[in-house]
């Protein structure tokens, strides 16, 4: 058998070793464990942690604010969709259809004819009237809806919906903005980005415009 050869750690090279982790080694093999930051150092430390959060913090919050406000928006299009399919399968559609004939299909909390809410970014907030009433909804949002009919039947015709995701929490808070959905006939819910050319409401007709659309907002 082949004999083993044993390599012994003299104290002072064990020491050296461990000198290399935690501190550093005396001339007379007694090691010396560094008491740690100066108060300089971690006052530095904090400074530089300060200036990354002043940077970072802010942008978080906005996008958790961002993605919640999509969310809401996207509910209130699944309540639309679910409202109006229902509102089909009991009633033919015709020019007079608007907003209203689907509220009893709608969960909300209430109606409301004077509260006020967001417009468009950039506008001035609005008030829900008589022509204009307003639904508060469960997820704090609140829509407003036109009274007058659609005016004519066809693939081009649609009802619209102007949404402002915290109002009904908040109040009117400009400017965050309104996202509008427009409700086609054949069920297709979008917003201003994405109207058909030529969608028409009762006496006007408009086209894709992506400056109405709120800079936070997107089916994404």
């Amino acid at each position: 058998m082949a004999a083993m050869t044993m390599i012994r750690l003299t104290p002072r090279r064990t020491c050296s070793k461990l000198a290399v982790v935690f501190g550093t080694l005396a001339d007379n093999g007694v090691m010396r464990v560094r008491a740690g930051f100066t108060l300089a150092e971690l006052l530095i430390a904090l400074l530089i942690l300060g200036v990354i959060a002043t940077f970072t913090i802010p942008k978080v919050l906005s996008s958790q604010q961002d993605t919640r406000r999509k969310a809401v928006i996207k509910e209130v299009a699944g309540m639309l969709s679910g409202a109006f399919q229902a509102y089909r399968q009991d009633n033919a559609i015709t020019a007079s259809l608007h907003g209203g004939h689907l509220s009893p299909y709608m969960n909300y909390v209430r109606a409301d004819v004077s509260m006020a809410m967001d417009a468009y970014v950039g506008n001035p907030s609005t008030n829900c009237n008589g022509g204009q009433p307003c639904l508060v909804l469960h997820n704090g949002a609140v829509m407003r809806y036109q009274t007058n009919g659609m005016g004519t039947v066809d693939t081009t015709t649609a009802i619209w919906f102007e949404i402002d995701p915290t109002a009904g929490a908040s109040g009117a808070n400009s400017p965050e903005g309104i996202v509008e959905l427009w409700l086609y006939t054949n069920g297709r819910i979008v917003s201003w980005s994405s109207l058909d050319d030529d969608t028409c409401y009762a006496a006007f007709c408009v086209s894709a415009d992506p400056n109405k659309d709120p800079p936070w907002w997107g089916w994404n």
